[in-house]
């Protein structure tokens, strides 16, 4: 009966060591396999970067870069109400006036000039 035990026990001890070798094997695998995924999504966010995007109004011979009235129309809303968030804002653009107005939150309004 001793015998078996050790003989029992002798092959459990070396059905481990081959587990323990799959498992390490298996390991390596999921890691290099983990490793170049993240490349790939790395490769891939880099190439996903959304395009620059500038928009210009043209009138008359002038030009002008919506996102600078934009820009000074918040410049200046935070200039006049040094406590208050801008939730929503709306620009008009009047180019035969070279102006822009401009609308926060529904009820502040002014004017930039370019």
């Amino acid at each position: 009966m001793e015998k078996k035990t050790k003989t029992a026990a002798k092959k459990a001890e070396e059905v481990v060591e081959k587990v323990q070798e799959t498992v390490k094997t298996e390991a390596k695998k999921a890691e290099k396999a983990v490793k170049e995924t993240a490349k790939k999504a790395e490769t891939a966010v880099k190439k996903a970067v959304a395009p620059k995007e500038t928009v210009y109004v043209q009138f008359a011979g002038s030009e002008v870069d919506v996102k600078a009235l934009v820009d000074a129309a918040k410049a200046e809303f935070k200039a006049n109400n040094t406590n208050a968030k801008i939730a929503d804002l709306k620009v008009y653009v009047k180019p035969e006036e070279h102006a822009a107005y401009y609308v926060v939150n529904g009820d502040v309004n002014g004017k930039v000039c370019y």
